[in-house]
């Protein structure tokens, strides 16, 4: 039960990211909605929020009690009967889960290991207050909390390599990984939460428009888009780290191109207050007497 309302919480905060947010200019107050919207949707279900008095007690009616003892005669009739399927499609279920539970762990595991073994084959040097990696893996550029990954086919001192390493090094700066590493750790027991995928994915699209932004933070940014567009596409990528030739690229560039919405244009953030409003009267809500709604 605790899951389904869990669900039925994250899917209500992403349509309203979908309608009201997405594709929007302002990409730090969209990063902290995302990771507002998965923690709120885990709290939501918890919490239990009398606001109701409870309805006055009244003696049961003869019918009433007439129509509770013919059911619970009939549930008991019929128990030993129904006990096996009942018991059979949850333990199926819950075997599914945990098989999910443990796929998902060993791959962050495995992810790591996997950037652990990466530093410790290819070292690193310091830069700048991070450490740069050189590798010659397919996907990198990438970085991971103070680690930048370069790829040693890319000529650090040019043009070139100066924008992508600006753009590395601004996912190091707003510690972009954080985001990464927490919501890999609560995509373990959610996995099976679709809106939690779409959230992750739509998280490291919001980081990349963030060090795309402060790569470029005046004005045009055609040479960076072309910086954008010559960059290969990754062959493989790790969920945990930022890529700066992450796709899509389409909304990158437009992202690069639009004209920034006004800071003061609030009224699409604020239509988020009677979204949590109306989760809690659905699912905190309760009588006085600790009862539901």
């Amino acid at each position: 039960m605790y899951l389904i309302k869990v669900i039925a919480c994250s899917a209500m905060l992403y349509a309203y990211y979908r309608l009201y947010l997405y594709n929007k200019t302002f990409h730090q107050w969209n990063r902290f909605y995302l990771l507002f919207s998965t923690l709120i949707s885990l709290v939501i279900p918890f919490l239990q929020v009398k606001v109701f008095p409870a309805a006055s007690s009244r003696s049961p009616q003869p019918v009433t009690e007439l129509l509770k003892t013919a059911f619970n005669n009939s549930f008991h009739e019929y128990e030993g009967v129904s006990a096996l399927p009942n018991n059979a499609v949850p333990n199926g279920l819950m075997i599914i889960y945990a098989i999910g539970c443990a796929i998902m762990l060993t791959g962050l595991l495995h992810a790591i290991g996997r950037l652990h073994r990466l530093i410790k084959r290819s070292g690193f040097r310091q830069l700048n207050g991070f450490r740069l990696v050189g590798t010659n893996e397919k996907d990198a550029p990438f970085s991971f909390f103070r680690y930048i990954f370069w790829n040693n086919t890319i000529d650090l001192s040019s043009e070139h390599g100066q924008y992508i390493l600006q753009h590395e090094r601004i996912h190091v700066q707003q510690w972009h990984s954080v985001d990464k590493m927490l919501i890999n750790i609560l995509m373990i027991p959610f996995w099976c939460n679709p809106f939690f995928w779409l959230i992750r994915r739509e998280l490291g699209a919001v980081h990349e428009f963030i060090a795309d932004g402060k790569t470029i933070p005046d004005a045009d940014p055609s040479l960076f888009s072309a910086v954008v567009l010559s960059t290969a596409y990754p062959s493989i990528q790790f969920s945990l780290t930022s890529h700066f030739n992450l796709s899509p690229v389409k909304r990158r560039l437009l992202m690069l191109s639009q004209i920034k919405q006004s800071r003061n244009n609030y009224c699409s953030r604020l239509l988020v207050l009677p979204v949590l409003f109306g989760l809690l009267a659905a699912f905190s809500f309760t009588h006085r007497n600790g009862k539901a709604i």
